[in-house]
């Protein structure tokens, strides 16, 4: 009877204080036993950043998100674009490792996932910047004033400018074929969207 009473004092102490009780923190906590990691032999050696984070894109945030992906945990499309959705997953994963749960891919995090971290070869743009080593672009040519509708499946996406005028730009990419990816997810979305060559 005691035990029922203190379960009953403890439950309505964390009710007051907002904290979940015993019961939910059971059903929160991240399993007990992570996945297995994968040997560092059979992820493909990838010259990746110090710290991949959300807005980079390029082939390191394709192997971020393909190593996440052997470890059981859904990056979203595996298309070098580090959005939502590989936010989400490094926050989980960082959560089964008892790690900083920040939602950007450190030393730490890409060391326990077997990636690389001496290099850095990820595009970082924002408005008004390039980066030579991304020369391809896509481009959703409709009204910068869809770039709130745009934002909700391209989370980084800007109104951008070329010589052809002002576009939103979804993406930068090393490689056509990661452009072209991109270019058909978003037309599936239904956004007028091409590929523009910079140099």
């Amino acid at each position: 009877m005691p035990k029922l009473l203190t379960t009953a004092v403890v439950s309505s102490i964390c009710l007051l204080l907002g904290l979940p009780s015993h019961a939910q923190q059971q059903r929160l906590a991240p399993p007990s036993v992570p996945p297995p990691l994968p040997s560092p032999s059979s992820v493909p050696r990838s010259a990746v950043s110090p710290a991949l984070m959300p807005g980079d894109s390029g082939s390191d945030v394709a192997a971020l998100q393909q190593a996440l992906d052997r470890n059981g945990i859904d990056p979203g499309p595996i298309d070098g674009d580090y959005g939502p959705m590989t936010q989400a997953a490094v926050e989980q994963f960082q959560q089964w490792y008892d790690l900083p749960v920040t939602g950007v891919a450190g030393p730490q995090t890409l060391d326990i996932l077997g990636l690389d971290v001496n290099n850095i070869s990820v595009a970082r743009t924002s408005a008004g910047e390039f980066n030579d080593d991304f020369p391809y672009v896509v481009a959703v040519t409709e009204s910068s004033g869809k770039l709130r509708e745009v934002r909700r499946s391209f989370g980084n996406a800007f109104v951008d400018s070329a010589r052809q005028g002002e576009f939103i730009n979804i993406g930068q990419f090393d490689r056509r074929s990661a452009a072209s990816d991109r270019v058909r997810d978003a037309r599936r979305l239904g956004f007028d969207t091409r590929i523009l060559y910079r140099r």
